[in-house]
Parts: C-alpha cells; sequence; structure tokens
C-alpha cells in the first residue's frame, strides 16, 4: 500500500506537470476567463475588485477569487505562473486531506486517501484554472486541520475560513459539522466561544477592508444568490446552468441600468414568485438537479477547451462523443462514488452518531444544489468528505475494519 500511494503520488505530480507545459500561457474560458478579466480590469487601474463599473454588471462574482488573481498580477504582472500557485496549493491541499483522513480514519485509510485524491482526473487539472474552487478547497481543509484545542491553532483556523467564505461562502454548510465534532471531542465552551467570536471579528474586519478599499455596499461577498436561484426556477429550466430565463420576455430580462445589489433582490423576488406558482415542477426538478451535480468528474474540461460539455450539443453523434468524454474523465470518479456509496450502507446505524458528522457537508451541499441548480464542478469542495468515507470502504473490503477509529 505504501508503495502504490507513492506510485499515485508520482503520477499526480508528472500529470500536473504536463498540464501546466500544455496549457502554458492557452487562454481560458467561461468562469475562468471572466474572473481573469475583472481582476485585469482592476490591476491596470491600480484598484481592488469591485470597482464602481463592477457595480452594474450582472453580479459580484467571487471577489475573494478575483482579488487573489489581481495580487497574483501585483507580484507577477501576469497570469502565467498560476499552474505552479495552483500545484502549491494542491500540494498543500492533499497534505490536508492525508492529515485528516489520518487522524480521523487511521494510516492504512491515509493511504486509499492519497491514492484516490492523486487518480482523480479533477485533481490533474484543476491547477492551470482560474478558478475559486482549489484555493477554496485548499483554505478550508487546511482550516478544518487547524481544530486543534490550542487556541492559536484555533485562531489561525477561523482566519483561514474567514478568507475561504470571501472566496465562497459555504461556511454555512461547514459550521454545524464543526461544532458538532467540537462538542464530541470536548473543546469546551471556550474554545467554542474562541473560535466563533475570532471568525466573526475576522470577518468584520475583512469586511470593513473591503467597504474602505473597494466600490462594495454593504457587505463584502458576491451577489450571485437571486441569479443561481433563477437558473434553478423558471420556465425553461433543466437542472443545470442555463440562462434562457435572462432572455427577453422572462421574469429575469432586465432593462436598463440596475446595480448589482438591485438585480439579486429582483432575480430573488422573481424566483420566489415563480416557485410559488409552479412549485410540483421545481420539486420534481429536485432530483435532476441532484444527478446533474454528481453524475461526472469531468468539469476542467470546458474552462479549458471552451465547450460546455454536455449542455449544448448539435447532433446526436456530438451527444455520444461528449459522453464518452465524460466517462473517460470519470472512471475513478465513478469507483470513488461506488466505494462512498458502499460505505454510508456498512456504517448506516452509525451515521445517526459520530460517523454522520463528517457527511453533513455533503448533504447540505446537494440540499443547497437542489434548490439552485446543479453542476458537476460544485460537487469539488465536498470530494475530500467522499474520499474517507470510500477509503473507509477500501477497508472494509480488504477486511480490515479494525483499524478504523472508533468504530466502536
Amino acid at each position: 500500500m505504501d508503495k502504490t500511494a507513492k506510485a499515485s503520488v508520482a503520477v499526480w505530480m508528472v500529470a500536473q506537470l504536463v498540464c501546466i507545459v500544455v496549457f502554458w500561457g492557452e487562454p481560458q474560458y467561461s468562469d475562468a476567463n471572466t474572473y481573469q478579466t475583472f481582476a485585469y480590469d482592476c490591476y491596470s487601474k491600480g484598484m481592488w475588485y469591485p470597482m464602481e463599473e463592477h457595480l452594474y454588471e450582472a453580479f459580484i462574482f467571487n471577489p475573494g477569487y478575483v482579488n487573489f488573481l489581481v495580487l497574483q498580477l501585483h507580484i507577477f504582472g501576469t497570469f502565467l505562473y498560476n499552474g505552479i500557485i495552483g500545484l502549491v496549493l494542491n500540494i498543500i491541499l492533499l497534505l490536508a486531506v492525508r492529515t485528516i483522513v489520518g487522524s480521523l480514519v487511521g494510516e492504512r485509510a491515509r493511504q486509499w486517501a492519497t491514492i484516490f485524491f492523486c487518480l482523480l482526473s479533477s485533481n490533474w487539472f484543476f491547477v492551470v484554472l482560474t478558478l475559486t474552487d482549489l484555493l477554496y478547497a485548499t483554505l478550508l481543509f487546511l482550516s478544518l486541520v487547524l481544530i486543534q484545542k490550542r487556541c492559536g491553532l484555533l485562531l489561525l483556523s477561523a482566519l483561514l475560513m474567514c478568507y475561504a467564505n470571501y472566496t465562497r461562502p459555504l461556511f454555512v454548510v461547514f459550521v454545524i459539522p464543526i461544532l458538532l465534532y467540537m462538542l464530541y471531542r470536548r473543546f469546551g465552551w471556550g474554545r467554542i466561544a474562541t473560535y466563533l467570536g475570532s471568525y466573526a471579528v475576522f470577518t468584520a474586519l475583512l469586511t470593513l477592508a473591503v467597504l474602505n478599499n473597494t466600490a462594495a455596499r454593504g457587505t463584502a461577498g458576491g451577489t450571485t444568490l437571486g441569479f443561481n436561484l433563477a437558473m434553478g426556477a423558471n420556465d425553461k429550466m433543466n437542472g443545470t446552468m442555463n440562462h434562457a430565463v435572462f432572455e427577453e420576455g422572462n421574469y429575469g430580462y432586465v432593462e436598463g441600468p440596475m446595480t448589482v445589489y438591485d438585480r439579486d433582490a429582483f432575480w430573488r423576488a422573481g424566483a420566489i414568485e415563480w416557485i410559488k406558482g409552479h412549485c410540483p415542477k421545481y420539486l420534481l426538478y429536485a432530483p435532476v438537479k441532484l444527478f446533474r451535480l454528481w453524475w461526472g468528474d469531468y468539469y476542467p474540461y470546458g474552462p479549458l477547451y471552451g465547450e460546455q460539455m454536455m449542455n449544448e450539443h448539435t447532433t446526436k453523434a456530438d451527444a455520444i462523443w461528449r459522453a464518452v468524454r465524460v466517462v473517460a474523465f470519470s472512471l475513478v470518479y465513478y469507483v470513488v462514488m461506488v466505494l462512498f456509496a458502499l460505505a454510508l450502507w456498512k456504517l448506516r446505524r452509525r451515521l445517526l452518531g459520530y460517523w454522520g458528522i463528517f457527511l453533513i457537508p455533503v448533504v447540505l451541499g446537494s440540499a443547497m444544489h437542489m434548490v439552485l441548480y446543479g453542476a458537476p464542478r460544485y460537487h469539488y469542495p465536498y470530494m475530500p468528505i467522499v474520499i474517507m468515507y470510500a477509503s473507509m470502504a477500501a477497508l472494509m473490503l480488504e477486511k480490515k475494519t479494525h483499524l478504523i477509529k472508533n468504530m466502536e
């Protein structure tokens, strides 16, 4: 196992280096290109995101990540080194995942987790993408590693979690399991208060800094909730990204100038009204959104090649070829997902106790996308948790359940 784990790390490192070389200087598409455009606009004018002109775009788009790209431009003057930065982040993420799985489950599970993490194709390609996911996941899981009984580590954990939430606002998905874990491990109310209090203070300071140095108003974060809710609640919805609701003649169409804050409120109100009038259809699409969230591991392909692989196609042959590519990208992912399901079945009674704590973000994240819309890229922050359970299933298949901690 140790040799296999080391071999998987070697394959993973080579694959990432190949991706960095192949895509060095190549243009990116979709959200990756949008982030670059916003960042370069701010850098060229010596400002941080958002600027006043961005308040009349569709929305403020994950400002924590855009400003991370602005910082890259201030240091390097180019995005060319993003792949190297991504490689460093991915190494830190792997070390964090290994630490968490080893601590919670055991050494042999740590080795299985390493193998699964390194062989997932998405973990090869993400290093070169200018997308929020890798930075967010690295900050998140490094923050989780630091949830220890030492107050200094708790402060650092809260700081990392604060910026992670500024990058992608998912703290609400993780705070419940964090608190349950701290209660289970008997951190004591003082340490819990220290963690939550320091997180609140860091968030307040970050908000103050953003409001004083950008054109943001009232809040430091993005304004994408209304946009995302509207895409998942309209007559032409298909369960995933679909901009038809924003076209003329639909309730999401905006005529004339409107700030991002007004647009967000407008789209939220429109979506809520639509849901009230079409509740059965909205509920029937929830499983479709869930399927769209988890059905493949191919999502880095679009930003690198300019294709939305399965959302649009012109011929049946084109759709079949795209499906083949999805499956090819996702083979290891499907193995991991089968093992994840097996672990949940084997642990079914224990999921109401300790082993259910770590599943909560997966459940809440899935529920969130059943409300909004589903797209495979958005399961990425939950994959280390899925990998942990898959590693437990691998031990069960090896009949080495005794190596799993806390199985009493």
